[in-house]
């Protein structure tokens, strides 16, 4: 039986990773042949992974402000409520029906 291919399913990363792919090989190929498609030196290269890692360490730092900080009793609290949730250790009955 033979596999039909499925686009639909594919996702964006997959087609991303074969676009730059064939990028490559054919940066590869036209390099062997003295044509430069794609020029970096080694200072653009330096330059770019570092310009890479201060991004990711941007990134890191925001996700860690943007991630729950339970920083009160009653955020804590809800936390540990929370958890009970997930674990299925604890339900809501009625959320309408609340006291305080």
């Amino acid at each position: 039986m033979k596999n039909k291919l499925n686009l639909s399913g594919v996702s964006m990363a997959v087609i991303v990773r074969g676009i730059i792919t064939v990028i490559a090989a054919v940066n590869i190929i036209l390099g062997y042949l003295g044509v430069h498609l794609i020029p970096f030196t080694t200072e653009d290269v330096n330059n770019i992974v570092n310009g890479l890692v201060v991004l990711a360490t941007a990134g890191v730092w925001a996700w860690g402000w943007w991630e729950n900080n339970s920083l009160t009793v009653n955020a804590q609290t809800a936390d540990k409520v929370l958890q009970q949730l997930n674990d299925g250790t604890a339900k809501i009955v009625d959320v309408n029906n609340v006291t305080g």
